[in-house]
């Protein structure tokens, strides 16, 4: 795949009259995945992000960066659905869900999260934190591609 790049997207929004709906984006196609996080991050931050509704995002340098991000109800604020597939989870980037479900409610209903086969498990505790706050939690382990 090509080079993940801001200014041709945002442009190409920019001429159009589509919406984005559904994104996902996978870091283990780009040679370098803390710039094409840092790149997802501003575009997530632009206008151009508002009608996303599902987010499936693998990008592990950039985790808690991430999470910070999403908590606040600016950033993506129609998001239903967030994924964070392969991530070598830190209980922190857990707990800062609950931040963002509950800035993002009625709106965020559904969080999954998967980590790598052989990874260390996510915290149950937090996982059912979760849970109990009203959010769908699908927790599941993927094998390394």
């Amino acid at each position: 795949m090509g080079h993940f790049s801001i200014p041709p997207i945002t442009a190409f929004f920019d001429r159009s009259s589509c919406a984005l709906t559904h994104l996902g984006i996978r870091r283990g196609h780009y040679p370098n995945g803390l710039k094409v996080a840092l790149d997802l991050l501003t575009l997530l931050a632009s206008p151009h992000a508002r009608d996303i509704v599902d987010l499936e995002v693998e990008l592990n340098p950039m985790i808690k960066q991430f999470t910070d991000a999403l908590a606040a109800r600016t950033i993506v604020p129609t998001l239903r659905v967030l994924a964070f597939r392969n991530c070598h989870w830190l209980d922190g980037a857990v707990a800062r869900m609950l931040e963002m479900h509950a800035n993002r409610q009625p709106v965020f209903q559904s969080l999954w999260l998967s980590t790598k086969s052989g990874s260390r498990p996510l915290s149950q505790d937090l996982i059912q934190a979760l849970k109990s706050s009203g959010l769908d939690v699908v927790t599941f382990s993927e094998e390394d591609n």
